[in-house]
């Protein structure tokens, strides 16, 4: 399976004398022929894309959602450019444990079972992608598009997965002990809306949010038998979510919005639900005083 990933070597720049000293223009090739132009690029952006820890690629997607400039198709005066650049060369990228495969393009592939564990998928495309029993073990999962994949029954422990968006995605029965769910840029977040956790452990997952960064888990997220025992939902919104017989023992709850979550057979011993906002059709475990454990209800 192949998976495609930016080249810009320096001839992909245009001319010094077609760069505005204050906007520019990049072209950009893919290692399958597909060609782009990014315009009315600072020189700060050109700069940027030599970033430590940060690909290239990865660069260009988060400027281009931000819009901070504009991605098009080339003119026909702009094809020299391309015509000018080296041709890629090597193999495609292997799909395997410790790969490096960063923005691939891998929409509704089938990697059921397959061994990715320590891998760099970040900014991957991997929406209805079959991962079912994937090893993912800390694997690189930051900003990728999961949205309705299976990954039920994956291991997902200590893997990043922070601003990835998981909406409508199957994690039933998947572990996600110790995953990292959290905002990594202000503005961003975790969409998680719709997706199935049921059975699913996420035990010392930290999910926590500050401000408007909190993961998205409102709209019908099922978590029924989740195990989130010490995970962190501070300031998530969990919203109509299914947490029935869930076990939250020691979990953070603090400030987390539980408007009409269903809570019922759940174990919330030891959790902190300070602060946290729950309605009057908030479903809660028979005998559990909600007020007394610090829960605002309106």
């Amino acid at each position: 399976m192949e998976a495609y990933r930016f080249e810009l070597p320096s001839s992909a720049l245009p001319d010094t004398e077609d760069v505005d000293s204050v906007l520019g223009t990049l072209y950009v090739q893919l290692i399958d022929g597909t060609r782009c132009v990014w315009e009315n690029m600072s020189l700060e952006y050109y700069e940027g894309l030599d970033g430590v820890g940060v690909s290239t690629g990865k660069s260009l997607k988060i400027w281009a959602s931000r819009r901070f400039f504009v991605r098009r198709p080339p003119f026909d005066a702009e094809l020299r450019f391309f015509d000018e650049m080296p041709k890629a060369t090597g193999p495609p990228r292997e799909i395997r444990a410790g790969a490096d495969l960063d923005l691939a393009s891998l929409s509704g592939a089938n990697l059921s079972g397959a061994n990715l564990s320590g891998s760099n998928l970040s900014g991957a495309d991997l929406h209805e992608a079959d991962l079912s029993g994937a090893d993912l073990v800390r694997a690189d999962l930051h900003w990728v598009d999961l949205s309705g994949a299976d990954l039920s029954g994956a291991n997902l422990s200590k893997a990043d997965l922070r601003e990835a968006c998981l909406v409508g995605a199957n994690l039933s029965d998947a572990n996600l002990s110790y995953a990292n769910l959290t905002a990594k840029s202000r503005g961003m977040r975790t969409n998680l809306a719709g997706a199935n956790l049921a059975g699913a452990n996420l035990a010392g997952a930290n999910l926590a949010g500050e401000n408007h960064d909190w993961p998205v888990l409102e709209g019908g997220a099922d978590l029924e038998g989740a195990n989130l025992s010490g995970a962190n939902l501070r300031f998530v919104n969990l919203r109509g979510v299914n947490f029935s017989g869930a076990s939250l023992q020691d979990a953070t709850l603090s400030l987390a919005n539980l408007a009409g979550a269903n809570l019922a057979g759940a174990n919330l011993a030891g959790a902190n639900l300070e602060g946290a906002k729950a309605k009057e059709h908030t479903i809660w475990p028979g005998g559990f005083d909600p007020e007394a454990a610090g829960v605002v209800i309106k």
